[in-house]
């Protein structure tokens, strides 16, 4: 008879295979996840430390925009102290938190106006991400404050109403006013203006035949009783603003573009104003502070109230009093602390592209219409530029031409009056800003109380290179 052995055993060997094969799964499981975790928060950190990186360049570009004197300070202060790669060390470090920093270096870049950011992001204790970039600053503009061919805080009066000569009238540039016509008007019977026009409050507008090819921004036009906004003649491309009043147009023609507003008071059948999408910006403070040109005694050379004397660098005039000519060329700055009151004409550079003259006034500027050549007026307080028989600055004889490249800004308010037909060509040109970082006190910036948005902005930027390590 055949006997059969016992089977007990092999359950327990079963049993602890099967243990064996669970124990290796989870083993392999476990460790699994533990990679995926690490993958994870390595994956993380590193997002971290690259987002500390370009926390850092962000700082960079920030000092630049507010405050480029501060880097250039640095680097001069710092020039030999710097890491492998002649970056200087540790010119912005910023933690923020116990896992998360940046450690921004800076030198200067290899072409004008450049600078080079190394910026060194960590998340964790052994996670870094290197960002290389090169910004390149954009000053020439003088800040982008002298872009203008008029630029005032105050009232910019234009009349050029009775004009009917055949010399050209003309103004090549944008013109910047806080307000424009609200003291006495802005006319022109014909002519050009080649360039947009930006006023919070525009006030009384007449247009009977200048061609404009730019557009006009304003926050108000003609909204108070006895202004009026009207065209007979000539053509104006686009027109925005957030509220109009007394709009008068005697052909729809006259308008290139389209009227864009919130809101229209007086309309007429044939205009069809345009929803405006954007609220028009108003601004604030656009002139930048020439305080430092006043108060600095130094390099000041002084002449006869006719024919000052010139060396190409800063010349100080006495104020309130009256000149007859000022007839100069070369590039300078003219500084006078008072009133400037010139009776007859004023000539700089006038066959001379290269040279600029500046003219600074801490106080108001009167004179006549006779100006030519490169110039860049600046007063704190009024520029009155006046033809009209027996006007505040009328000259002796023939009051000639107005014929300029350059801009001018003042504080208070513009006024420009022609009644002796002589013309107006007034060509915005920015070199002058050259000569104030040539031979001045460097370029004159916004004041810390600009609360501007429309023709503020004091430089701009440009990333040249982005290097991610």
């Amino acid at each position: 008879m055949l006997k059969i052995k016992s089977e007990d055993g092999a359950v327990l060997v079963l049993s602890i295979i099967i243990i064996l094969v669970l124990t290796v799964l989870v083993t392999a499981l476990v460790g699994s996840i533990n990679s995926n975790i690490s993958f994870t928060k390595r994956h993380e950190n590193d997002i971290k430390a690259y987002y500390a990186a370009e926390a850092g360049i962000e700082q960079g570009i920030n000092v630049l925009l507010i405050d480029r004197e501060n880097i250039d300070n640095y680097i001069s202060d710092n020039s030999n102290d710097t890491d492998d790669e002649d970056y200087i060390k540790d010119y912005k470090n910023d933690s923020f938190n116990d896992f998360e920093s940046f450690e921004l270096r800076v030198k200067e870049g290899s072409g004008d106006d450049e600078y080079d950011f190394k910026s060194i992001g960590s998340s964790g204790s052994d996670v870094t991400k290197i960002i290389y970039t090169t910004i390149n600053i954009n000053s020439e503009m003088g800040a982008g404050m002298f872009n203008n061919a008029l630029t005032t805080e105050g009232d910019l009066n234009i009349d050029l109403s009775d004009w009917s000569g055949d010399d050209e009238t003309k103004i090549t540039g944008d013109i910047y006013a806080s307000q424009l016509g609200v003291d006495d008007k802005f006319s022109f019977a014909k002519g050009e203006l080649l360039g947009d026009i930006y006023a919070n409050e525009i006030g009384v507008f007449e247009n009977s035949g200048m061609e404009m090819n730019g557009n006009i921004y304003a926050d108000q036009i003609s909204k108070h009783h006895g202004q009026k906004f009207a065209v007979s003649g000539g053509k104006i491309n686009n027109i925005y603003a957030n509220e109009i009043g007394t709009f008068e147009m005697s052909d729809s023609d006259f308008i290139t573009g389209g009227v864009h507003t919130f809101s229209i008071d007086a309309n007429q059948s044939f205009i069809e104003p345009k929803s405006l999408e954007n609220e028009v910006d108003s601004f604030g403070k656009i002139i930048p502070d020439f305080s430092e040109y006043f108060e600095n005694d130094g390099n000041v050379y002084l002449g006869n109230e006719n024919n000052p004397d010139y060396d190409g660098s800063v010349i100080e005039l006495e104020g309130n009093k009256e000149y007859n000519n000022f007839n100069k060329d070369g590039s300078g700055i003219i500084v006078v602390n008072g009133d400037l009151d010139i009776k007859n004409n004023i000539k700089a550079n006038k066959d001379n592209d290269e040279d600029f003259l500046i003219i600074l006034v801490d106080g108001d500027i009167s004179t006549s219409m006779h100006i030519e050549g490169n110039v860049f007026m600046y007063a704190s307080g009024k520029i009155n530029i006046d033809n009209t028989p027996g006007g505040s600055s009328q000259g002796q004889g023939n009051p000639g031409k107005f014929e300029v490249n350059g801009s001018f800004m003042a504080e208070e308010g513009i006024t420009i009056n022609d009644s002796r037909n002589q013309g107006l060509n007034l060509t915005h040109n920015d070199k002058f800003v050259e000569i104030f970082e040539d031979i001045g006190y460097g370029i004159p910036q916004l004041g810390s109380n600009n609360s501007g948005s429309s023709g503020s902005s004091s430089t701009s930027i440009e990333i040249v290179k982005w290097q991610e390590d």
